[in-house]
């Protein structure tokens, strides 16, 4: 939890903009898979910040994190296959098949480069797949380290 008072990291810092910011939620279909997804919009200026949740976690869960974030960044969130308001897939999943599932997804969205940040299981999916969009910086935050590439 952030503290509620004194300096902060200008990114997590609320701007002026941060209630008035244009957020859409909808479903996009991705091979076959509907998959929820939130796009909180940025002015451009860098590349958009995509948050990967963990295990059973809906992307509401990262709400108040998106809120202290500088309104200038994109932020893209989405549902995983059965969490949240994703549908179960048609056939069980592992890591690598998530990690393709996503990079298509960004693809569809037209990213062509972006910032990742994977919290706990959401950090294994782009770390156990090449991922082909570009990323500009990848973290992980409660999760094993990632594996040598």
């Amino acid at each position: 939890r952030l503290p509620a008072a004194g300096p902060c990291p200008r990114l997590l810092c609320p701007g002026p903009l941060s209630r008035a910011v244009k957020r859409s939620l909808r479903a996009v279909a991705v091979g076959g898979q509907q998959l929820r997804v939130a796009v909180r919009a940025g002015d451009g200026s860098r590349a958009p910040l995509v948050l990967a949740n963990g295990i059973g976690a809906s992307l509401e869960v990262l709400e108040p994190f998106v809120d202290r974030l500088d309104p200038s960044i994109e932020v893209v969130r989405f549902d995983a296959p059965g969490v949240g308001g994703s549908p179960l897939p048609r056939v069980p999943y592992r890591l690598p098949r998530l990690a393709r599932l996503l990079a298509r997804l960004l693809d569809q969205l037209g990213y062509r480069s972006v910032d990742l940040l994977g919290i706990s299981w959401g950090a294994a999916w782009p770390s156990s797949s090449p991922c082909p969009t570009a990323t500009a910086a990848v973290g992980w935050c409660s999760s094993p380290p990632a594996p040598a590439r």
